[in-house]
């Protein structure tokens, strides 16, 4: 609302700028925890860049609807470096109550406004037992004492109680917004193949950023060999953190690409999506700690020389700049996005229905009907597809083409009562009145307050809406 009221309500300079600038204040934020806590200077300036340069990053910051995400992680770090201050004045009065500390409620307060920014900070307290390990090497002598764990989980009891609310409120809100709906048409082997082959591709993906897409479709099966590929790699990376625990670095970074993604990795399917590089965002900050802290060990053991680690690291910081300024692109708009959508991925339903009524908006009502054909054909059971379908047919003047994927849409989602309106004045130009009577007033059941339907009976004698 305040970007609004800057910019006036016209253009999108003003929201753009400002996520560009909660990005840069990430940024700067992630390498001050990382210096302040491990007092490693450029290998905090090195992870600070990778998160700030990297393309995956592109879609939370250029998506202005992301600004969520942002906003979010602003305030995951604060709570972060807010939590380092309470963990050194605790190591000095380990018996003062929490509830005195105003570091601690600092904390707890970051997060609380993280968590009103974007449910997915519920990983928040996960992610404060990771740091108590490393770096802040909490645990005594490195090791898993279950006395130690015990204690810093009880400590953090506010902040699991938050996540718990925070977690039934989001499910209970998607739900009411029929957002899960989407997801029950997996079966639950094919969604949890997914998980770990998602896994697999954020890991690619930060390693290898190319194809990257605003919509990845889920897939309607997975070879075994790639599901089996993806349990191997997540496997044997798991079992090394944990062997080389002592290697703080590596547990932690491994356990927090891991955990973060856990809300959004499809466990619970909200959507139709497969994965989205803006639930990346504070998990790729895990894999980029191991890599660049596992890079500097590995050229330390070979003993190369200093000036070609600072040469690889700005050859790949130059990589993921230009890769990062390709992305942002296919930025312009609807059309341009979703094309390259397509370009990148195969069977893409979403990208063909948005694509199709970007065509449909900008003059060209053929177009917008090939991508709603093929979309109804990937997806006989995508109602978006149907209904838009039909608007585009009937604009053609098709109506009984039209009248044959509203009934089709209805027949998904009975709810749907905006197709429902548009079959009801379909049929009530076609002369079939009685029909439309009874459509419109199963509008106004699903709708009481539904003017338009109200109106329209009006229109056609009828002053009441029961059926």
């Amino acid at each position: 609302m305040v970007d609004v009221e800057f910019s006036g309500g016209a253009g999108t300079t003003v929201p753009h700028l400002t996520n560009i600038l909660f990005h840069a204040a990430n940024s700067v934020l992630l390498f001050v925890l990382l210096f302040r806590l491990t007092g490693a200077q450029g290998r905090s300036w090195l992870v600070a860049a990778l998160f700030a340069l990297h393309p995956l990053n592109v879609e939370s910051v250029a998506w202005v609807a992301e600004r969520k995400n942002v906003l979010s992680t602003f305030f995951w770090f604060l709570a972060l470096l807010a939590y380092a201050r309470f963990a050194a004045e605790r190591a000095g009065r380990p018996d003062d109550s929490v509830w005195r500390n105003r570091h601690y409620l600092m904390t707890l307060l970051w997060f609380v406004l993280g968590l009103m920014s974007k449910p997915m900070l519920v990983t928040l307290p996960f992610t404060l037992l990771l740091v108590d390990f490393w770096p802040l090497w909490r645990i005594q002598n490195s090791k898993f004492q279950i006395k130690d764990w015990r204690a810093l989980v009880l400590e953090k009891w506010p902040f699991f109680v938050l996540s718990l609310a925070s977690c039934v409120v989001t499910y209970l809100a998607q739900k009411y917004g029929n957002a899960l709906q989407a997801g029950t048409k997996f079966v639950w082997p094919l969604r949890l193949e997914n998980v770990v082959v998602s896994y697999l591709r954020y890991l690619g993906k930060a390693f290898w950023p190319v194809d990257l897409s605003v919509a990845y479709p889920f897939p309607k099966n997975l070879p075994v060999a790639l599901v089996v590929l993806a349990i191997v790699v997540l496997g044997v990376m798991t079992f090394v953190a944990l062997w080389r625990c002592r290697e703080g670095w590596l547990f932690t970074g491994w356990f927090w690409f891991l955990g973060t993604l856990v809300p959004v990795i499809g466990l619970v399917q909200v959507g139709s999506q497969a994965m989205a590089d803006r639930y990346a965002y504070v998990p790729l900050i895990g894999i980029f700690i191991g890599v660049v802290w596992g890079g500097w060990r590995l050229w330390e053991a070979l003993k190369l020389p200093p000036a070609g680690a600072m040469l690889l690291a700005a050859t790949v910081l130059v990589v993921c700049g230009g890769l990062t300024r390709q992305q942002m692109k296919f930025w312009q708009n609807d059309g341009v996005l979703f094309t390259h959508a397509l370009a990148v991925t195969s069977d893409n339903t979403h990208a063909h229905v948005t694509l199709g009524v970007y065509l449909g908006k900008h003059g060209d009502p053929e177009g917008a009907l090939k991508h709603y054909q093929i979309a109804a054909q990937l997806d006989p059971e995508d109602k978006s597809a149907h209904y838009d379908l039909g608007c585009v047919l009937e604009d053609l003047n098709r109506p009984e083409e039209a009248e044959k994927e509203y009934r089709e849409a209805i027949r998904i989602d009975s709810k749907l009562y905006v197709a429902r309106y548009n079959l009801a004045i379909l049929l009530s130009r076609l002369g079939k009145k009685e029909e439309a009577i009874v459509e419109f007033q199963r509008v106004l059941q699903a709708n009481p307050d539904f003017t338009p339907a109200q109106q329209q009976l009006q229109v056609l004698g009828v002053n009441s809406a029961a059926p």
